[in-house]
């Protein structure tokens, strides 16, 4: 078995990264102005942001708002759904705390309107967000997630193959590990289970998972964070039973990142993923471990 991580959230605490990110794009697109109250660099303000980020990502790879090609859909759809909330004077809390968060979310977008100008603004803040995440300066705001140092070393002790799955872009990941997890547990991640810019993680889930079939005869651990993370999971499963191997792939959500509870309650009512066999819950990425693997 390989253990696989989304790095943005169970690995890494981006929220103050993506947020100094997401300010770039607004004030270079001369939208800051309409957004500043949601754009604050304070920890609290950063992670409700970085929540709704999460959230979003649903939007963005859903082709009814963006074409799936586009590398920079997942900034564009948070910068369009900040804007069209902050339009409206809606508390991110009220957000999070309604039934179907993206639902509400998409509902929003859906009753927009906004014109090409506007539109055209969102969009550029979206791309320049995107580009300013993978910059020397910007990934200074990082941090390493509660757990992820003591549950990596666990990993390294009993000789198990680590790697990583993100949409951050390509050649942004590297110095990231050897800076601020590498320097603790020396080298631990295997550089060939390590994608980036992953635009479809089903394939990339996919893609690992063969790999660990072949090399091991055993699947993988996946510790992620997002709804999107859930639906990725579970449509890689389907796939593999229909390849007549079974569901291979055993998700790990963790509080300790972008997730968000009540969205991911609302999938699982709808979902054929079950909670205590291919989906666990956990408070962080040790937990996950010391309890799955350990």
């Amino acid at each position: 078995m390989y253990v696989v991580w989304d790095i943005g959230g169970p690995l890494r605490n981006s929220s103050k990264q993506m947020q100094y990110s997401h300010i770039k794009g607004a004030k270079k697109s001369g939208l800051f102005k309409d957004m500043s109250s949601y754009l604050k660099m304070d920890d609290s303000t950063s992670l409700k942001t970085w929540k709704l980020f999460g959230l979003t990502q649903n939007i963005g790879k859903d082709p009814k708002f963006f074409d799936q090609n586009d590398r920079y859909r997942d900034y564009k759809a948070f910068m369009l759904a900040l804007y069209i909330i902050s339009k409206n004077g809606i508390p991110i809390e009220k957000v999070f705390n309604s039934e179907w968060p993206s639902r509400f979310i998409a509902e929003l977008v859906k009753r927009g309107p906004l014109d090409q100008e506007a539109k055209e603004k969102v969009y550029e803040a979206g791309k320049v967000s995107k580009e300013t995440f993978g910059t020397e300066e910007a990934k200074g705001y990082s941090v390493v997630s509660e757990g992820a140092i003591e549950a990596l070393k666990i990993l390294k002790k009993l000789g198990i193959k680590t790697g990583i799955i993100t949409s951050a872009p390509s050649g942004t990941t590297e110095g990231w590990l050897k800076r601020y997890i590498e320097v603790h547990t020396g080298e631990v991640f295997d550089r060939m289970l390590i994608i980036e810019d992953a635009i479809n993680k089903v394939e990339a889930l996919l893609k690992i998972t063969r790999i660990a079939l072949r090399e091991t005869n055993s699947g993988i651990l996946y510790i992620a964070d997002t709804r999107s993370d859930m639906s990725a999971v579970e449509e890689a499963n389907k796939v593999l039973v229909k390849e007549g191997v079974g569901k291979q792939i055993v998700l790990a959500m963790v509080k300790n990142g972008m997730g968000v509870e009540n969205e991911w309650n609302a999938f699982l009512k709808h979902s054929s993923m079950e909670v205590g066999k291919d989906l666990f819950i956990f408070n962080n990425s040790l937990e996950a471990v010391k309890n799955l693997v350990q």
